[in-house]
């Protein structure tokens, strides 16, 4: 059932996007050790799947702390690390302090929905994590649509709602968190969750759905790949419970790889 209730006209969850709190909670909850593990093994796969070339440079979208864009770099590549929080930035620009990344990482404050690049500028595009929380969609799968070179591959990471996770366990999930209101529409289940700074909206995907809009565009889908199977690893207090977690997310991920119940997709598009 599709919904557009009153509330959702009217709020702004941009505030909370730029407050540094919401940024901090998402490196002590997301930006782990554990989760730079996994992280690379995504890189390390997705860089063999599409095969970019060294002179290429990324568009590291919604970038937060700059960390993928580090691994990025790691590996070579030129990245254009972009967000539209000067709280994310600046921690961005901290972690890049290194003479290398200085050289491989430029930053700028870009909002995903009026991306300020030409039309076919970006080899490649890496977006984790962001559309999830962004109001205006379909304005940022356009622009996102828009600065893709033709032959340059996009890469996104989103939430599943069809997840083990989000079937199963939800009624746990809730425990946690409380939720302002959570409704279905197209792209998934919508839902806002308050905070003290504000209101987050956090999608939870239906990814056939963005598969289905990023096609409309223009791409062509070339693979959904798994990602971690569950990150309930960041709502546990448990040191060791959250290490097993990671642990089978990293076996789930190299070995089984079955992205239909895993709670994080990972989605592959080409531009013809």
């Amino acid at each position: 059932m599709d919904k557009s209730p009153d509330f959702e006209k009217a709020v702004d969850t941009k505030p909370l996007l730029k407050e540094k709190t919401i940024h901090r909670q998402w490196i002590n909850q997301f930006r782990t050790d554990q989760n730079l593990t996994y992280f690379n093994l995504v890189l390390d796969y997705i860089l063999k799947f599409i095969m970019p070339s060294k002179t290429s440079t990324f568009l590291d979208i919604g970038c937060g702390s700059g960390i993928k864009s580090i691994l990025l770099a790691n590996r070579g590549f030129k990245v254009h690390s972009i967000d539209f929080s000067d709280s994310a930035l600046n921690f961005a620009k901290k972690n890049i302090q290194l003479e290398k990344y200085k050289k491989l990482i430029k930053l700028f404050k870009e909002d995903v929905t009026a991306l300020r690049f030409d039309e076919n500028y970006y080899e490649n595009i890496l977006c984790w994590g962001v559309l999830m929380h962004i109001i205006e969609y379909d304005k940022a799968i356009h622009e996102i649509y828009r600065v893709l070179k033709p032959g340059g591959f996009l890469i996104i990471s989103e939430s599943n709602m069809n997840s083990f996770t989000r079937i199963i366990i939800k009624p746990i999930i809730k425990l946690f968190y409380n939720f302002e209101n959570e409704f279905y529409k197209k792209e998934g289940i919508v839902r806002y969750v308050k905070k003290a700074d504000g209101s987050l909206l956090s999608r939870v995907t239906n990814i056939q759905y963005l598969i289905e809009k990023f096609e409309k565009e223009g791409l062509v889908h070339c693979k959904t790949v798994s990602g971690q199977f569950t990150e309930f690893y960041s709502i546990t207090e448990s040191k060791t419970l959250k290490k097993v977690i990671h642990f089978l997310n990293n076996i789930w991920f190299k070995y089984i790889k079955y992205s239909k119940l895993s709670e994080s997709n990972i989605l592959i598009f080409k531009k013809p």
